[in-house]
């Protein structure tokens, strides 16, 4: 199999979605996995890549691997998804995102990303060089650099359902769209409901549910 070498893009900048904090967070490191280990990469092509070490870039959710003691980042749209040990993760736009559950089929997909402006309220005065990089735009370097830094880096969830031959992200504004008119006012009051979060996923599966369930004129 080609090496991912092949693979190796700078760091773009990251699509931008509105939603509300994890309430959860990592700490002394910016990966999602403690340490680099094997995976498996489907390509978009087609092709299957094994990779010896592999990890998930939380600034983005995006793919990152070591190559000769450098840290390098796959771009998003050569990925199908990731395989490692414990989870698969799936690309969604352009981030890597798992299954937490599915509805009728369709899938429920979460990704986590850092939650920078979370992070800069914990930013003080005598913040380092490596917090400024990270605040400001963190490079694939900062991987390795903030690995043993004990820093707790707060995570925001995106989450995100499969609808037709696409996904959608679990927010109002773009669920909205989606909803038949016959069930628009179901929707609001299930949203409005006591108990409802946007970051819980039974909530989001009662929303699935709905909008998945045939419509009266069907």
């Amino acid at each position: 199999m080609r090496s991912l070498s092949v693979l190796f893009v700078a760091l773009l900048p990251m699509l931008l979605f509105a939603q509300q904090s994890s309430g959860h967070s990592v700490r002394g490191r910016t990966t999602l996995y403690p340490a680099f280990s094997p995976a498996t990469i489907y390509l978009a092509d087609g092709r299957v890549v094994k990779e010896r070490n592999a990890n998930i870039f939380l600034k983005n959710a995006t793919l990152v691997y070591k190559s000769g003691g450098v840290v390098k980042k796959v771009k998003p749209s050569l990925i199908s998804k990731v395989q490692f040990a414990d989870a698969t993760y799936y690309r969604v736009d352009t981030l890597l995102a798992s299954v937490v559950d599915s509805v009728q089929g369709a899938a429920l997909y979460r990704a986590s990303v850092i939650d920078i402006e979370a992070y800069n309220e914990l930013v003080t005065a005598s913040t380092s060089v490596t917090d400024v990089i990270l605040a400001e735009y963190v490079s694939v370097g900062t991987v390795e650099r903030t690995a043993a830094e004990d820093k707790d880096y707060p995570l925001i969830d995106y989450y995100f359902m499969d609808f037709q031959d696409r996904q959608v992200q679990m927010e109002d504004r773009k669920l909205y769209r989606i909803v038949p008119k016959d069930k628009r006012r179901l929707y609001k009051n299930a949203i409005s409901a006591p108990g409802f979060s946007w970051t819980s996923p039974e909530s989001l599966c009662q929303l699935m549910a709905l909008i998945l369930s045939p419509s009266a004129r069907d």
